[in-house]
């Protein structure tokens, strides 16, 4: 347990001075450039990525991408939020996108000579400037394969559906940061459609998705890429940060009439073909279908990073669903993705080519419907993000995580349970309270020290110093201010900045709404609280009324060791007191009386 909580309590970067990240995914130009042909949907369905392609695009919203990687947490791979741990789970990966996740791990040999493989499986050759290293351009698939010749023999749309196929996942489920390429890796695992759709590409495709919330997490990461569709669906159906207001039923797609075969983009969610075959009916849209829509900005209004963190600092219990997928949801969704439900709740590592990611339901039961304990010490192995393609181009990647494809295998052993869950968790239940003590979650403290200009404060908190901070300075002042300053005013001003200790959260323990306090060290004098409390911006705060909260800095007379408290004033009253104080800071400087006696 002290093991965990020394290794959380580090943390990712503090959000403060973070920017909005760089979504990369191309996936809306793929939809509306290259539609599905008619040939080429049985094998797309065969293969299992139907429900993929039927969610298709969504646009993304950059600034809820980027609040979810702030609260992200390699040493689990959950988010830290203010009710507790959740995650992307592979039960979100067959409801959302309805890709399987019981089967065999998507990995394979890169000692491959690339360019004969596509001639092999594609029936041509690239050339040198659309394939580079494993990389092939998307561009270069598009114009060689965007519907097959009329006539075309079993072999030659087989071809043409291997292109699809493979563009298709390397723009959505895949992507690296480029955005115009993918890794031709993923051919072989297309030479036998009925050897593809044995394989586990949910699992690959949630993987992917930890290692890139991983890497966004690091300081100084300024992009992201992977499934982020899978991502942003996921914080919709669970959270009440961003989402839209509309959403559209399940729907089961028809197949139209020959010499309709061109269907509207899906960008936002097309309608189904009306005047259809019925005995060519396809399977029910998964559950992320329900979100594609056109939204006005009235029905999904994007707000700014600095209000998705403040409104997920502030999460209420009963503002995050934690079990979205009811039975009466799931019993209307296809078989693909309500199958193999035991295998959501397996601890076991996600593997795809390079990438080992450790999938762990045990830290957020709740989100199945069971009783939430304090979990095992987690160890996610966090020296796998070393492990990458660079210097292995010709790695055998079967060989080489061995040990974790037999421990995939084996993934029907390690499936974790627990008593049903019948009552929301009390605030004080004990999972909360280890929670609280082993996470950092950002308070109101924050905004205060970012109005005084000490932000910077909170990632030398979250390394543990909080000795070491730096010392609040009193703000500059003008030519006309040291002119007119003297006495004790001045001299208030002019003395040693003092440290700032920690903030932290005080709870009421009689309503649970948390009060704000800032711990102070010891004083060399009483004269500093008329300077404190008159600093610029006065370090305002907000009630649970809704009113304003004067910060007072000034250490009380009888005891150095208790710590002022925010006293909640109406936004008159504050307005007041800090002129009445101003005022009397005159009077003293022209060496007349103070108008309050």
């Amino acid at each position: 347990m002290a093991a965990e909580q020394q290794m959380l309590e580090q943390g990712p970067v503090d959000g403060s001075d973070r920017k909005v990240l760089t979504c990369r995914q191309r996936w809306s130009r793929f939809i509306r450039d290259w539609p599905l042909h008619d040939l080429v949907r049985p094998y797309v369905v065969q293969a299992g990525f139907y429900g993929l392609y039927r969610v298709g695009f969504i646009q993304l919203d950059w600034a809820l991408i980027t609040a979810l990687v702030e609260r992200w947490r390699q040493e689990t791979h959950t988010f830290h939020l203010a009710v507790g741990e959740s995650t992307v789970t592979l039960q979100d990966v067959a409801v959302l996108l309805g890709l399987r996740i019981h089967g065999d791990p998507v990995t394979g040999t890169c000692d491959v000579h690339w360019d004969d493989l596509c001639e092999e499986l594609l029936g041509l050759r690239p050339n040198v400037e659309s394939l580079e290293g494993s990389s092939l351009k998307v561009t270069w698939l598009r114009e060689n394969f965007l519907q097959p010749p009329e006539g075309a023999d079993d072999a030659t749309v087989k071809r043409y559906a291997r292109a699809y196929i493979l563009a298709l996942v390397g723009g959505a489920l895949f992507a690296d940061k480029s955005g115009s390429s993918v890794q031709v890796a993923f051919l072989p695992l297309l030479r036998d459609f009925m050897v593809t759709e044995r394989l586990s590409w949910g699992s690959a495709a949630l993987a992917h998705l930890y290692r890139e919330l991983c890497r966004a997490s690091q300081s100084g990461a300024m992009e992201i890429a992977g499934p982020l569709t899978l991502l942003q669906l996921w914080a919709w159906e669970r959270l009440h940060v961003g989402r839209p207001g509309a959403q559209f039923p399940a729907q089961r797609h028809i197949v139209p009439e020959a010499g309709n075969e061109r269907e509207a983009p899906h960008d936002f969610g097309d309608a189904p073909v009306v005047g259809a075959i019925e005995e060519q009916a396809l399977p029910v849209d998964p559950r992320g279908c329900r979100w594609k829509g056109r939204f006005s900005h009235t029905d999904n209004p994007q707000g700014g990073l600095t209000l998705y963190r403040d409104q997920l600092d502030q999460q209420k219990n009963d503002q995050i669903i934690w079990q979205p997928y009811t039975p009466e949801i799931l019993e209307k969704l296809p078989p693909i993705c309500v199958a193999d439900q035991q295998i959501w709740r397996t601890v076991a590592p996600l593997i795809c080519f390079e990438i080992v990611e450790w999938h762990h339901p045990d830290r957020v039961l709740r989100q199945f419907g069971l009783r939430q304990g304090i979990p095992d010490t987690c160890d996610t192995e966090k020296e796998l993000h070393k492990i990458d393609r660079r210097g292995r181009h010709r790695c055998n990647w079967r060989r080489y995580h061995a040990h974790y494809i037999r421990l995939w295998e084996q993934r029907e052993q390690s499936i974790v349970t627990a008593v049903p869950n019948e009552h929301p968790m009390d605030y004080h239940d004990p999972y909360m309270e280890w929670y609280r003590s082993i996470t950092h979650i950002r308070n109101m403290c924050s905004d205060v020290l970012h109005t005084i200009g000490e932000e910077h404060q909170l990632q030398l908190i979250e390394n543990g110093e909080p000795r070491a901070l730096a010392r609040i300075r009193s703000p500059p002042l003008s030519a006309q201010r040291r002119r007119r300053a003297s006495g004790r005013e001045y001299q208030a001003m002019s003395l040693p900045p003092q440290p700032l200790v920690a903030p932290r959260l005080v709870i009421n323990a009689a309503d649970h709404e948390p009060l704000q306090s800032i711990q102070e060290g010891a004083s060399t004098s009483n004269n500093l609280s008329s300077t404190s409390t008159n600093l610029r911006g006065q370090g305002r705060g907000r009630t649970r009324d809704g009113g304003l909260a004067m910060i007072s800095l000034a250490p009380s007379s009888s005891s150095m060791s208790q710590p002022p408290r925010f006293v909640p004033q109406s936004a008159g009253t504050a307005t007041t007191n800090n002129r009445q104080s101003q005022g009397q800071g005159r009077d003293r400087a022209r060496g007349g009386r103070s108008r309050n006696p």
